[in-house]
């Protein structure tokens, strides 16, 4: 006679959830010294999504989270929602009689409390079951922020990789024990890439544990790197508040004025602002945290030395509609002979103006920008081509006055219409140049008067008023 086989039952497993993060770690160690595994969640959006993606035999909470909320629904209401069927409850409760729904325990019982979980998960453990449910934990950022995860993670003493997927890319936590060790999101690591995690409301994580373990990066203890992140996240909204419609613009260090007066990361922003850039690209480009580059903008700002540009959106033509036949066949006529491709027409300065006058020429409706970026160094370069329809095109090119790169200007004068000087900046030198190549050249004052080359309406109208020079000269 044999025997049958011994039966295998999956241990009793609990969701506890306390809003009071250290109780939270003494209830769950106590719980497990007595063999019930713990799943933890410090309020009622975690506890709803980890309840959702584990067995859960017993939900033991504190009891001020089965009261109705302002503006939210109470713990048991929302699992019964999310689960479409509420499993036992256990509240714990301070002294006297719990409350109306689930049944109470006192706190700090760990004798009864463990006979009511036996008790009640009893049922559900009856007969052979399989290994309990994988320790993988994901959920949603909309419900569930990252920073209550982490924290969760710690009280638990874990190991593994949080993953995390926004509608910006992919970013990944290390945890050690419960310590988060190394951080990265898109292009960022460490505390800032923390941070940034932190502040994102779209997106998913997911949590794998015992993952490979990595050179951490970061050695600051879990809460108080979640408490100076936080910290981080409120004086970026604060900031952000405070610097209004600068977050919408294109922005450009200003002139003049003695930089020794800025703090160092303020001129490290100036500098970075030397030629146009956003807000976000700034944030994006620096490695310092967000808030001190905001503060550094917002002190940039209050000196005056910035200014704001269009935005690629804000679309200006160079005619109206009724007037395109005409620039058409103008700027036909202006193609060179023997050269193949569209008309050009050059645009001459110093190359801090240049930028300027590049940025919003691409604001001009049409306007494809150059499959090339711009040079790193000061040389002739393609700004953009104008579409104007039926096949008719017009380019824009830029041609830095630095003497030091004149044997190239040559290059850009070969085939182009006119030149348009913006400023002084070598003047003689640029005379010659042009005189050598038969080219025309006019400044751009006395085509549309004082240029402001951060206008794109004068931008159109200098172009415009170009196209119609080169018919003239």
């Amino acid at each position: 006679m044999t025997s049958s086989p011994p039966s295998h039952r999956a241990p009793t497993r609990v969701l506890l959830v306390e809003e009071d993060i250290e109780a939270l770690a003494i209830i769950a160690g106590d719980l497990r010294q007595r063999g019930i595994q713990v799943a933890l969640a410090n309020g009622v959006s975690m506890a709803c999504e980890r309840a959702k993606t584990a067995r859960v035999d017993v939900v033991i909470a504190a009891s001020e989270l089965a009261e109705a909320r302002e503006g939210g629904l109470s713990l048991l209401d929302a699992l019964a929602i999310e689960l479409g069927q509420l499993p036992p409850v256990l509240l714990l409760v301070r002294e006297g009689p719990g409350p109306l729904q689930g049944e109470a325990v006192v706190r700090g019982d760990l004798d009864a409390l463990v006979a009511r979980i036996h008790a009640l998960a009893a049922p559900s453990n009856r007969g052979v079951e399989s290994a309990p449910p994988s320790a993988i934990y994901s959920g949603s950022l909309a419900k569930v922020s990252l920073a209550d995860v982490i924290e969760t993670l710690w009280v638990d003493r874990k190991s593994g990789t949080i993953a995390v997927t926004t509608p910006l890319g992919a970013g990944d936590l290390r945890l050690q024990d419960g310590v988060v060790v190394d951080a990265v999101y898109l292009r960022f690591e460490g505390m800032k890439a923390l941070v940034r995690m932190m502040g994102e409301l779209d997106g998913r994580f997911l949590f794998t544990p015992e993952t490979p373990a990595v050179l951490g990066r970061m050695s600051t203890p879990t809460k108080e790197l979640l408490t100076a992140a936080a910290d981080q996240l409120a004086q970026v909204g604060s900031l952000r508040a405070h610097l209004g419609e600068l977050a919408s613009r294109v922005l450009l260090a200003g002139d003049g004025g003695d930089l020794s007066e800025l703090s160092p990361l303020a001129r490290s922003v100036f500098a970075r602002l030397r030629g146009p850039a956003t807000l976000e690209e700034v944030l994006d480009d620096l490695s310092e945290p967000d808030a001190q580059i905001l503060a550094a903008l917002s002190e940039l700002d209050s000196s005056g030395r910035m200014k704001r540009l269009a935005h690629e959106a804000q679309r200006v033509p160079i005619v109206a509609t009724d007037q395109l036949h005409m620039m058409r066949a103008l700027v036909s006529r202006a193609a060179a002979p023997g050269f193949e491709g569209p008309a050009r027409i050059v645009f001459a300065g110093t190359p801090s103006r240049l930028a300027v006058f590049a940025h919003a020429a691409l604001c001009l409706a049409d306007a494809i920008p150059s499959i090339e970026p711009p040079p790193p160094v000061p040389i002739p370069h393609s700004i953009a081509t104008v579409r104007l329809g039926d096949d008719v095109d017009l380019e824009l090119v830029a041609l830095p006055l630095v003497p030091a790169y004149a044997p190239l200007w040559s290059l850009a004068l070969a085939g182009s219409a006119i030149v348009v000087r913006l400023d002084d900046a070598a003047g003689s030198a640029l005379t010659e140049v042009c005189a050598a190549a038969e080219l025309p050249v006019l400044d751009a004052q006395i085509l549309v008067g004082a240029l402001e080359e951060a206008s794109v309406a004068q931008v159109a109208s200098l172009v415009r008023a170009a196209i119609e020079a080169t018919q003239r000269s």
